[in-house]
């Protein structure tokens, strides 16, 4: 799938429909009435730039079409086939939205849209209550420590007099 600007932002496969793969049980977008959701990254995507969205291009490429363009990278020694083939077009393609397979991922030019930037918000103002909102603390040995939370461990950094952390001294304790 790619964004009006030719992005290249999600690379899948499907061994069913087209439009299940899209729009079924676990597909990518789910709605009902007149309410549309992303349930996937790439269906969050497209949901957040509706209207614009729907000029983005899905292309359906064969096994053969796949394999014809990987061929350079695919090893010689099996029989591709539609699983096999997936992550060679991920590292050949560097689809923005993929993780797996996908250690260069593309740059998204795609304009930031207003649902983006608040998930955005809410996300940074979270990060904000949960680490910065503790101070730094003296420890007995002279040395500052700060413990986070954290849903199942009790993380404490320790850093030394100077500022630095000192990599030796992170621990996480269970609860």
């Amino acid at each position: 799938m790619k964004n009006g600007l030719g992005d290249v932002l999600y690379v899948g496969i499907s061994k069913q429909s087209i439009w299940t793969r899209w729009f079924g049980w676990n597909g990518h977008i789910l709605w009902s009435d007149h309410v549309i959701e992303g349930s996937s990254t790439v269906g969050q995507k497209i949901v957040d730039h509706l209207a614009d969205s729907l000029k983005w291009k899905i292309q359906l490429w064969t096994l053969d079409d796949c394999v014809n363009f990987c061929r350079d990278i695919l090893p010689t020694t099996r029989i591709p086939n539609i699983s096999f083939i997936e992550p060679y077009m991920i590292q050949k393609l560097f689809p923005i939205l993929n993780g797996s397979y996908n250690l260069h991922p593309g740059k998204d030019t795609t304009p930031r849209s207003k649902q983006e930037i608040e998930r955005e918000k809410i996300l940074d103002d979270m990060y904000k209550k949960i680490f910065e909102k503790k101070k730094w603390q003296k420890s007995c040995d002279g040395s500052w420590i700060k413990t986070l939370p954290c849903p199942s461990l009790l993380v404490t950094i320790k850093v030394q007099e100077k500022g630095q952390t000192n990599d030796a001294d992170h621990g996480a304790k269970n609860r």
